[in-house]
């Protein structure tokens, strides 16, 4: 972040918070907030989020006006403003959550979508789909496919469901280890949304569910169905 005043709105409030909490641990919590507010089924009774509901629900608005303002001005198809705030704020100012990550600039998902899945329809897979760019570019030139991603950071897996859900797709998102198949937990995204919920929503599913949408014959199969594995404090924190 620049200076106070070359700040957005968002950005305001989000340094505001940062004084008194930990930046990556202010950015999972609200994450985890804004999941849990649109969640239908399964709220996650153990989350604590300190009192600091009314502002996270100011956060949840500017960002909301941030997409929409960035939808309305451009010819771009989704914005992915919370990878580039990770990016610009999380990993560079307060110098947390790096992990060696790498988010792909979106002219190159861009790119990699269009030759990957002309018109492939179905379901499109991505098993490291840090925030949802290349699957939401998938998407772009296949509107009816059904979306799955998968990824070892649970940071990056709760950016790309809100990118889902803020972007009107169906799809899931697994926090998972496609190598080992270890697997922690999954959400849905928006699989009423033209079945008789006309609004995004999210639920908490299990790793079998994720991949059932009303409508779709998957034919992606789980890496390896296992139980869930117990989430850590390092694994929540990566």
């Amino acid at each position: 972040m620049g200076d106070y005043n070359s700040m957005n709105n968002f950005e305001k409030v989000f340094e505001k918070l940062a004084r008194t909490d930990d930046a990556s641990t202010l950015w999972i919590n609200w994450l985890d907030w804004v999941i849990d507010q649109n969640l239908i089924t399964n709220h996650d009774r153990q989350l604590n989020f300190k009192g600091n509901e009314e502002t996270y629900f100011e956060l949840y608005c500017e960002w909301i006006k941030i997409v929409n303002e960035e939808l309305e001005n451009t010819e771009k198809y989704y914005y992915d403003y919370l990878g580039v705030f990770y990016e610009d704020v999380i990993q560079s100012k307060y110098k947390a959550g790096t992990n060696g990550q790498f988010f792909t600039p979106q002219n190159v998902s861009k790119l990699m979508a269009k030759l990957l899945t002309q018109n492939t329809g179905g379901v499109i897979n991505d098993c490291a789909c840090g925030s949802g760019r290349l699957l939401l570019d998938a998407h772009q030139d296949n509107p009816t496919a059904v979306l799955i991603g998968q990824d070892l950071d649970p940071v990056a897996c709760k950016m790309a469901v809100l990118n889902f859900y803020v972007s009107g797709v169906r799809g899931s998102i697994l926090h998972q280890n496609t190598l080992t198949g270890e697997f922690y937990r999954a959400w849905r995204v928006n699989n009423y949304l033209y079945h008789g919920l006309p609004i995004p929503h999210i639920e908490l599913v299990n790793q079998r569910e994720a991949y059932n949408f009303i409508g779709v014959n998957s034919n992606v199969k789980p890496v390896e169905l296992r139980e869930p594995v117990k989430e850590t404090v390092q694994s929540k924190l990566m």
